[in-house]
């Protein structure tokens, strides 16, 4: 039978439209302590595989998961890149986990945005080389175009989509770690400035730095380590989130435009792990049903 993986650590640094005072070395440095402490484990001994979410264009050097080893206690130890975001990264761990090849892995994520000059035409590389990018459009052009499609396929309007924009926002003045917390109100969004029609500057993501490391464990490893941790997030969770996601959709809402599932673990041993033990999942499926007042409260779509 397959492992059940749990969360067993989570560190962060950064968070910030610019980390001017961190390298990005530093910056995983710093997340790599605060996990590593968090799960109480030893990276050198204790961490079976690490897996790196990067781009060599990005990081502006070739093969760059050569360079991640020494600030995340890697060095002689199995390190893997996967050119995708965290998300990607933590179903990688778990994989590693599942098919037997690790009991405990730690999977890093990360931005330094700032230190990159052209963003814009590295983004382009991931249009079709053949169709989209000899045509040079920007790639929130693109973007324009598909939010356009997808208004006339759904039959929403841009108030609806600046509602959610607004309420994001705003939620994200309870988050600590937010780089652009603040109470936006949907007049807000709908007077931003243009981007791509009808796409408008507060509905998109402005860059940040910062960088994220989780620690992963097998079920049986993980009641080793700790008695706070994150039961198999993949299954219980998604579950419950998707029961949440069908509920608002046979009342006519946004099919779980951002269902949150959150459950909080056992006691921990101490104060300072309580922060990390609330995992939640997101459905983002808003294609296939009309909007409804209540997904843009609060409560709705918190996260």
């Amino acid at each position: 039978m397959e492992p059940k993986v749990a969360v067993v650590g989570v560190g962060h640094a950064g968070f910030a439209p610019v980390v001017s005072g961190l390298s990005t070395k530093e910056l995983m440095f710093e997340a790599a302590q605060r996990a590593f402490h968090d799960a109480g484990v030893d990276p050198r001994s204790d961490v079976d595989s690490f897996v790196c979410c990067s781009e060599d264009l990005l990081e502006g050097t070739s093969i760059f998961d050569e360079y991640v080893p020494d600030q995340l206690g890697a060095v002689q130890r199995p390190v893997q890149t996967v050119a995708a975001d965290g998300l990607f990264g933590v179903a990688t761990g778990m994989m590693l986990i599942r098919s037997g090849l690790a009991s405990v892995v730690a999977v890093e994520a990360h931005s330094k945005a700032s230190d990159v000059r052209t963003l814009g035409a590295i983004e382009a590389f991931a249009l079709d080389p053949v169709l989209n990018r000899p045509l040079r459009f920007p790639t929130l052009a693109i973007g324009g175009l598909d939010m356009n499609a997808f208004l006339e396929r759904t039959g929403l309007s841009e108030e609806h989509c600046a509602m959610v924009a607004a309420k994001n926002r705003s939620n994200a003045l309870d988050n600590p770690r937010a780089a652009y917390p603040a109470e936006v109100a949907v007049d807000d969004v709908d007077d931003s400035a243009p981007v791509s029609w009808p796409l408008r500057e507060l509905e998109v993501a402005a860059r940040a730095d910062g960088c994220v490391i989780v620690v992963l464990a097998a079920e049986d490893r993980a009641r080793e380590m700790t008695e706070a941790f994150i039961r198999d997030p993949r299954g219980s969770h998604a579950r419950h989130a998707a029961a949440a996601a069908r509920t608002h959709s046979q009342n006519g809402s946004l099919n779980g435009a951002s269902v949150a599932s959150r459950r909080t673990a056992a006691k921990p041993k101490a104060a300072r792990r309580a922060n990390h033990r609330i995992f939640s999942c997101s459905f983002t499926n808003a294609m296939m049903r009309p909007i409804h007042e209540q997904c843009v409260k609060k409560p709705c779509l918190k996260g």
